[in-house]
C-alpha cells in the first residue's frame, strides 16, 4: 500500500510519501522515488505498480516540457494536473476486457 500526504500553508506546500515498493507481503527495495520533479515548482506524487509508475510519469513530464519548448511558456499546475487525468483517462479506456492485466 502506497502512503502520500500533502499539506498546504501560506507560502509553501509539503509532500511526503513511502519509499517502499512491494509485491504482495515481499518487500523488494526501501529506497523507492515516488515524488517525482516535473519542472522548478511542481511535483507528482505518484502511486501504483513500479513499472507504470515510471513509464506514466516519464511520458507526461516529457510532453510537459516539449509544450513548453514549443510554445515558448510554461504550462499551470491546473493544466499539468488535467492533461495528466486526460492521458489516464484515455489509457484506461483502450484497455480492452480479457487482456491479462484487467
Amino acid at each position: 500500500m502506497d502512503f502520500f500526504m500533502g499539506i498546504r500553508g501560506k507560502d509553501f506546500v509539503l509532500v511526503c510519501t513511502d519509499t517502499s515498493a512491494v509485491h504482495s507481503i515481499i518487500t523488494i527495495k526501501q529506497d523507492e522515488d515516488k515524488i517525482i520533479p516535473v519542472d522548478s515548482h511542481k511535483v507528482f506524487c505518484i502511486a501504483g505498480e513500479a513499472g507504470d509508475r515510471v513509464q506514466f510519469s516519464d511520458y507526461i513530464i516529457a510532453n510537459v516540457k516539449l509544450y513548453s519548448l514549443r510554445n515558448s511558456t510554461n504550462l499551470s499546475t491546473r493544466s499539468v494536473a488535467h492533461y495528466a487525468r486526460m492521458e489516464l483517462a484515455t489509457a484506461l479506456r483502450k484497455v480492452r476486457h480479457g487482456s491479462p492485466d484487467s
